[in-house]
Parts: structure tokens; C-alpha cells; sequence
């Protein structure tokens, strides 16, 4: 009797330790599991697409493109774009895609114009700041019903080579607005991909008319004459935006720096393409930080402004 209820209890206690080694073991493969997703899906982006095909007269065209707004969601959110280790979802980007689809032809090839904004928050807020705002009006692609789009940086197709580049692009637009100059190497990637054999043979990448082609907007931005653009983007977010609601003072003056630098460079350089993407991001912003700044400060930022951003005069007449 002694020898079977100290047998039983050894069970039990083998029993009990097998059990919490299976939580053990169990728990660990969770969380590992969690990390693993966690760090194939992207950590840079949240998405939101709308595709708008309702200009194609045919219906089987518009009805191939039923799940391209989920496939174009998908191909951002389920890559991992950097490996830097910052990004949290208080640093996300957040991305709105909007592509409208205009003409249709046989072979399933699409075109139309692709808007595409960015910001991020500014930093210890809920406030979000624009990065890049861009309607790209030269699009074209071929899209079969249930595709899969498949990230490919090595060969040039022509729907995911739009998305890489644009990726990289605001990436690197996003990196310089918290490091000087720290967005080279994704601008580098987009000039790589602009510059790929196939490129030329599809619109919107080079020699277009408008002088808003795809190469042309990532060689200005490595171009070292422009410098000055990449650097009053560090100043007017990191030394301007992101401290202005705890040191008023110290932001606003770091906003001026930013905007002293796109002032002279464009005195220097007039008529740079990234001088007008920039106040196409900015300019309600600009008009809304400066509204209740102190009469001489007004003043003197609308003096900036009226010689860096004269398309958008009438939005600053507030700080005349």
C-alpha cells in the first residue's frame, strides 16, 4: 500500500512537470511564432488603397480589378521594406494610395494616375505631419484576374517596380526628416529601380514632357546642388515640428531654419521639382503653425515664403 500511493504520487509529479514543460515549450514556440510574423510583415507602412476603375465602359475589365486594391495593400503591409529596427507603431508611415483607372486594352493592360500621400506623426503626438503628396499621372500596367503581385527588385514589371520605387522614395523622405541625409540609401534603391532596362519603353519613368518623370525626381534629389532641400527637411521636422509643442520657441525657429534653406536654394536653383513637392505637403501647414505666431515672426516667414513658394501666396495672406 506505501509502495503504490509513493508510485502514485510520483506520477502526479511527473505528470505535473511533463505538463508545465509542454506550457513551457508551447509558449516559447508562440512568441516565436509571433516574432517571426512580426518581422516578415512590414513594420513601415499602414496602407489604405482605393482603386476607382468606373471610367472603363467594359465590365469584365473593371471586374478583373476588384482585388487589386486588397493585392496593392497586401504587397506593402506583408514585406519587410528596411531592417531598421525604429520602426514601431508610433513611427509608422501612413500610406494613401489612390489609383484611377482610365483606359483599358486588350492584353489586360491598364492606365490611368496614381495619388499617393505620406505622413508620420509628429513625434510624442497624435498629430500627423505630411510627408509627400503626388498625383503621378503616367501610370500603366498589366493585371490578370487573382494575381499575386510578387516583390522583385531585379527585373522591371511595370505594377510592382510603381510600387517599389514609390516605396523607397517616401522611405527615404521619411528618413531624412529624423537624420540629416539618412535617406540616401532608399533614394538610392528608387534610382535603382527608375534606371532598370525596361523602363524607357513604359510612361512616366523618363523624358517626360512634364519634367515630373521618375528618374528625374530621384536624380534631383541625389543631385548635391540640392542638398540644402534634404537638409531644411531634417531641420523643419527633427528641429522644428517635433519639438514646437514642448519649446514653442525652439520649433518655430527650427520651422524658419527649414524654410530659410528651401528659400535659397531656390533663389540659387529656381523652379526645382523638389521645391514644389515639398509646398505641396506643406503649405496648409506652414499657414496653420505660423497663424498665431507673433506679428514680427508673421511678417518675416511671409517674407520667406514669398520668394520660396510664390504658387501659394494667397494661402499665407493670414501672415502678412
Amino acid at each position: 500500500m506505501i509502495f503504490c500511493l509513493s508510485h502514485g504520487k510520483k506520477l502526479n509529479e511527473w505528470s505535473a512537470m511533463f505538463t508545465f514543460t509542454v506550457m513551457i515549450k508551447t509558449s516559447f514556440f508562440s512568441i516565436l511564432i509571433l516574432f517571426l510574423v512580426a518581422n516578415v510583415y512590414s513594420q513601415e507602412f499602414i496602407v489604405n488603397v482605393q482603386v476607382n476603375a468606373q471610367k472603363l465602359s467594359n465590365q469584365s475589365d473593371r471586374d478583373v480589378l476588384k482585388d487589386l486594391d486588397r493585392s496593392i495593400k497586401e504587397y506593402f503591409e506583408k514585406y519587410r521594406w528596411t531592417d531598421d529596427p525604429s520602426f514601431n507603431p508610433d513611427t509608422r508611415i501612413d500610406l494613401t494610395i489612390s489609383l484611377i483607372i482610365e483606359n483599358s486594352t486588350i492584353g489586360r493592360k491598364f492606365s490611368g494616375q496614381l495619388f499617393i500621400g505620406a505622413s508620420r506623426l509628429i513625434y510624442k503626438t497624435d498629430k500627423p505631419t505630411s510627408l509627400f503628396r503626388y498625383s503621378d499621372k503616367n501610370i500603366e500596367f498589366e493585371y490578370y484576374p487573382g494575381i499575386q503581385l510578387q516583390h522583385n527588385e531585379q527585373t522591371f514589371d511595370p505594377l510592382p517596380s510603381i510600387l517599389n520605387y514609390y516605396a523607397y522614395l517616401i522611405l527615404g523622405i521619411d528618413a531624412d526628416s529624423y537624420d540629416p541625409l539618412a535617406g540616401t540609401v532608399y533614394f538610392s534603391r528608387a534610382h535603382k529601380i527608375a534606371t532598370m532596362p525596361g523602363t524607357s519603353e513604359n510612361m512616366g519613368w523618363v523624358n517626360e514632357a512634364t519634367g515630373e518623370s521618375r528618374k528625374l525626381a530621384v536624380d534631383e534629389i541625389l543631385d548635391p546642388k540640392y542638398i540644402n532641400y534634404r537638409n531644411a527637411f531634417f531641420k523643419y521636422h527633427y528641429d522644428g515640428l517635433d519639438v514646437i509643442h514642448f519649446d514653442p520657441a525652439t520649433g518655430l525657429q527650427g520651422v524658419v531654419d527649414g524654410l530659410n534653406l528651401v528659400r535659397d536654394t531656390n533663389i540659387k536653383y529656381p523652379n526645382s521639382l523638389w521645391r514644389r513637392r515639398f509646398f505641396e505637403s506643406k503649405y496648409k501647414e506652414i499657414a496653420d503653425i505660423f497663424r498665431e505666431a507673433p506679428g514680427v515672426t508673421k511678417s518675416a516667414v511671409y517674407d520667406i515664403l514669398a520668394k520660396a513658394d510664390p504658387s501659394h501666396l494667397s494661402e499665407y495672406e493670414s501672415l502678412r
